[in-house]
C-alpha cells in the first residue's frame, strides 16, 4: 500500500459515508455484538500497523487484546484487529478494496469482510487464503467462528 493510504482514508471520512454505508456499518456492529460476544467492536478506529496508517469501517478484537480503560486513550492502535470489515461505498472500486484486505491480512488480521451494499453481499477473506461470498442465507467466518444471516447486515 502506498504511504498516503491514511490520508486517503481521512479524506474519505471527511467526505462522509453514504446512508447505506453507515447503515451497514451499524448493522455489522450490532451483528457482531450478538454473534461474537467475545469480540470488542470499533467503528472507524485509527490503526498504525507497522507504519501503515489506515481506518477500517469496522474492526473487532478479542476482548482480552485491547485495553478496557476509559481513563487512558490511544489516538492510534498498533495491534492488528482480529476482524476488519470494509464496506464498498458508491464512489469506491472493488479492486483497491481487495488490495486493502490483503494488506490487513498480511499485517496480522485473522479475517476480513468486504460488504457490498449495492449487491447485498458479504465476502469473507481469511488469513489462510480461504474466500467465500454470500448474497442470501447465512455467511460463515470459520477463522473467528462467526455465522450470521446476510439479511442481518442489510436489514
Amino acid at each position: 500500500m502506498n504511504p498516503t493510504a491514511y490520508d486517503e482514508e481521512v479524506q474519505e471520512d471527511v467526505i462522509a459515508p453514504s446512508r447505506n454505508h453507515s447503515r451497514a456499518a451499524q448493522n455489522i456492529a450490532s451483528l457482531l455484538e450478538r454473534h461474537a460476544p467475545q469480540m470488542e467492536v470499533f467503528p472507524t478506529l485509527s490503526l498504525d500497523l507497522d507504519g501503515w496508517k489506515t481506518i477500517p469501517d469496522v474492526c473487532a478484537f478479542e476482548r482480552d487484546r485491547v485495553a478496557a480503560s476509559w481513563g487512558e486513550d490511544e489516538e492510534e492502535v498498533s495491534i492488528p484487529p482480529d476482524l476488519v470489515v470494509e464496506i464498498l461505498s458508491p464512489r469506491q472500486s472493488l479492486g483497491p478494496l481487495v488490495d486493502k484486505v490483503r494488506e490487513y491480512l498480511r499485517r496480522g488480521a485473522k479475517s476480513c469482510w468486504i460488504v457490498t451494499p449495492a449487491l447485498g453481499s458479504v465476502s469473507v477473506f481469511s488469513a489462510s487464503g480461504e474466500r467465500r461470498s454470500a448474497g442470501v442465507g447465512r455467511f460463515r467466518d470459520d477463522a473467528l467462528g462467526i455465522e450470521a444471516e446476510v439479511s442481518e447486515v442489510f436489514r
